[in-house]
């Protein structure tokens, strides 16, 4: 008499999904993770008291403008020369009707330069130029 014998009951993980859904959780961080190419220039903004973020409302933004302290300029993450600069920006606003201006300085930059450097974006035609700030250290 021939007894079968017991089958061993194979206990194991299956470890195929859980490696898919890291996998495609890394692939989501590293394209959410490059929305915006990084800056420049190291620019330290200077500070405001004068406007909440939450009073301006959102508008598209057709250019990006850096000023590092040392007046290096930047047009859109590109380094551009100051000669170049009204150029450059009737090429990127040929077209648009109501062009906006981020426009990010230095603390440290001459205020010179940047009151010339707005007179130039409205100049070449932008209805909006926004400048870019931080909060003041808070005391508390």
């Amino acid at each position: 008499m021939e007894f079968e014998g017991r089958q061993r009951i194979r206990i194991g993980l299956n470890l195929v999904p859980l490696i898919n859904v890291i996998f495609l959780l890394l692939v989501f961080f590293m394209l959410a993770g490059t929305l915006r190419p990084p800056e420049p220039f190291n620019v330290k903004l200077p500070e405001s008291t004068t406007s909440d973020k939450s009073e301006v409302e959102p508008v598209y933004e057709q250019a990006e403008l850096t000023v590092a302290r040392d007046g290096r300029l930047s047009l859109n993450g590109h380094e551009i020369a100051r000669a170049d600069l009204p150029r450059a920006l009737a090429t990127l606003f040929a077209g648009v009707a109501s062009p906006a201006v981020t426009f990010t300085i230095d603390a440290g930059a001459d205020t010179g330069d940047m009151v010339d450097l707005i007179a130039e974006l409205r100049a070449a035609g932008a209805t909006l130029v926004f400048l870019t700030t931080r909060p003041p250290k808070s005391s508390h």
